[in-house]
């Protein structure tokens, strides 16, 4: 797991999610898109941002198969 993975799952976990999102959209690079757009849509979702959250969700779901490795958020 990289540090990006280990730095976002702890923003996640305390509920970070503004923080989250910013450092997830500076290393996009570094996850496949799927796994990208769910975690962002994921996190949107979580402030509220329904309308974010729902766009990023189905654009995860449109690039294919989520990376179990690189999710950060397992529901």
């Amino acid at each position: 797991m990289s540090e990006t993975v280990k730095l976002l799952n702890a923003l996640f976990a305390e509920g970070k999610y503004q923080e989250f999102i910013d450092k997830i959209i500076k290393s996009s690079n570094e996850f496949d898109p799927a796994t990208y757009y769910y975690n962002l849509g994921t996190a949107y979702a979580k402030l509220g941002n329904f309308g974010a959250g729902r766009y990023n969700l189905e654009r995860s779901y449109i690039e294919g198969n989520i990376s179990d490795e690189t999710t950060i958020i397992n529901n």
